[in-house]
């Protein structure tokens, strides 16, 4: 019995007994996960699934071999972690949207680094699902993001904060003057938007395509600089938290009338362990905000 062994499966367990999709999340053949489960049900003499119709059912045994499975793999993640360097400990490298990576991480950093200095951080910038699907596979120890864009199946959380996404044009814009705006009052408006994978633009194009409304985009980019540089030029609109306007005041952020709210949390996986340094920020969060 390996450790990749039982690695391997637990995530055909988890991906409802689909080896392919095991296979893909694990950038593993097949044909090598297949393997894996045989050898362990020779070795044990025991049968973990049930073959039907080309379709594998998970057995009693097998329900009782995960359990296990589980706890030696989180045994494992143990050893491996207390064995590291101090200097690792002192790491957590976290995941962040472009957006919160500008406009909400900064004091964040700031105020943690205070209670701990020796901190350092490792930051992975990209879209919501992106930084959701690395969290997932283990490959950064927290992200901070917006709830709705999460499956909380796979993460514990801790809110921080209420925000609102606004649409943010220049303050000498004529819109800027608006209290409130819908989507119908943007089909004119210009719009620089942040790539697809960005859980904010996808919520603002749905509520076009409910409308049945076509929206006017002028650009799509994955650098957030340039997208603020492109409202602050009064060149184009876009969807930001309202919280830009603390960065850069020039912008001007309208609320809209059925509002986009943003719940920012942070998030870790749940079969993971975590550092004590990791654990210090999760705490902080919670008693902070």
């Amino acid at each position: 019995m390996t450790i990749s062994q039982l690695r391997y499966f637990v995530e055909v367990c988890r991906w409802g007994n689909n080896i392919t999709r095991a296979g893909e999340e694990l950038h593993i053949s097949q044909p090598s996960i297949s393997n894996a489960i045989k050898d362990l049900e020779q070795e044990f003499g025991i049968l973990l699934f049930n073959r039907i119709n080309g379709r594998l059912q998970i057995t009693a045994e097998g329900e009782r071999f995960l359990v296990k499975a589980h706890e030696l793999l989180q045994k494992a993640d143990e050893i491996t972690l207390s064995m590291c360097t101090p200097g690792t400990q002192k790491k957590i490298i976290i995941g962040l949207t472009p957006m919160i990576g500008a406009f909400v991480f900064p004091d964040v950093c700031r105020q943690f680094l205070q209670l701990y200095p020796d901190t350092e951080f490792e930051i992975h910038e990209h879209g919501a699902i992106e930084t959701h699907e690395m969290l997932r596979n283990k490959e950064i120890d927290v992200a901070i993001n917006i709830n709705a864009a999460a499956n909380t199946t796979n993460f514990c959380s801790e809110h921080m904060f209420l925000s609102q996404y606004c649409l943010c044009v220049h303050r000498n814009h004529p819109m800027a003057q608006m209290d409130t705006v819908k989507v119908e009052d943007l089909t004119d408006l210009r719009l620089a938007l942040l790539a697809r994978s960005t859980y904010h633009s996808e919520v603002l194009l749905n509520r076009f395509s409910a409308k049945n409304l076509q929206p006017n985009i002028l650009v799509r980019s994955n650098q957030l600089q340039t997208i603020i540089a492109m409202v602050r030029s009064g060149i184009a609109g876009s969807l930001f938290l309202k919280e830009i306007q603390i960065v850069f005041p020039d912008i001007a952020a309208i609320p809209f009338q059925k509002p986009l709210p943003g719940d920012i949390c942070v998030f870790w996986n749940k079969n993971a362990v975590i550092s004590h340094r990791v654990k210090d920020f999760v705490r902080f969060i919670r008693e902070t905000f």
